[in-house]
């Protein structure tokens, strides 16, 4: 009588290596890797109706023993659509790795948040045990959303880039205006920030890509955001363009820490 729990189990695992083998050979090939996830769904769902489909001749105890095969697959249902969500993160980051072969990520998953930070710090469960350390840059597929601050054995915590306590060295991608990017509680609000000390007659557009300058614990050229027009501060008149981040601080999931790249000197690491 466990032939049909037995013939289910061996269809998830066959079904979970066929996903992960077009997933690596997709290479984020989208409309592939979704076709193979709906057809896997599809035998899942088949399964699951088997199960709940018993003849009105069976016995209590054959009644018990189907409704708890139903209940372990979809258990085991649940457990692939998180490796199948798992595999599909990964392979995001294995593109960034291909675009950029001298840095090494460290893909990480968002655990908590602190509700009383203003700017949005989290924790990931990842730390030096991983090669983690303070001062490291976290980025996403969309673009840089903090760093480091703080590490333990194998979680650490993130300050985000709408934070003012980052000051972070940026540039205009288009005109070359350089400046500091740092948050406010007002912009935060907005998932924005600010780059400040522009000069007096920078060129900066609204819609100019802002992506980092480098040399102060990030590597050049990671995108942060879109700049707003710039405008002139109430204190002191000086120049700034608002920031909209590409990612959403606010809906983080997972994130990957550069724990190296070219150029990095230890004297770019904070301490722990």
């Amino acid at each position: 009588m466990r032939t049909g729990k037995n013939k289910g189990f061996g269809i998830l695992i066959i079904t979970l290596i066929i996903v992960l083998l077009m997933g690596v050979l997709s290479q984020g090939q989208n409309g592939i890797l979704q076709d193979g996830l709906n057809l896997a769904a599809l035998g899942f769902f088949n399964i699951t109706a088997s199960a709940r489909s018993t003849p009105d001749s069976a016995t209590p105890d054959e009644v018990r023993r189907l409704e708890k095969e139903n209940a372990e697959l979809r258990g085991q249902l649940v457990d692939y659509y998180d490796i199948v969500k798992e595999n599909e993160r990964l392979l995001r980051y294995f593109e960034i790795s291909k675009k950029n072969p001298g840095y090494i990520l460290k893909p990480s998953s968002v655990i908590s948040r602190n509700p009383d930070d203003d700017f949005c710090s989290f924790v990931i469960n990842t730390g030096y045990a991983d090669g983690v350390s303070a001062g490291d840059p976290v980025i996403t597929e969309n673009g840089l959303v903090g760093q480091v601050s703080g590490t333990g054995y194998m979680t650490s915590t993130v300050k985000t880039a709408l934070s003012p306590e980052l000051k972070i060295s940026a540039c205009d991608k288009r005109t070359g205006d350089s400046g500091v990017l740092s948050g406010s509680a007002e912009l935060s609000e907005k998932n924005q920030s600010a780059l400040t000390l522009l000069g007096e007659n920078c060129k900066i557009k609204k819609g100019d890509i802002i992506v980092t300058l480098g040399g102060d614990s990030y590597p050049p050229n990671l995108i942060i955001g879109s700049a707003g027009a710039v405008e002139y501060d109430n204190f002191d008149s000086s120049p700034y363009a608002a920031v909209g981040l590409y990612e959403e601080i606010k809906s983080l999931e997972s994130v990957a820490v550069i724990t190296d790249f070219p150029g990095k000197t230890e004297g770019d690491r904070l301490e722990n």
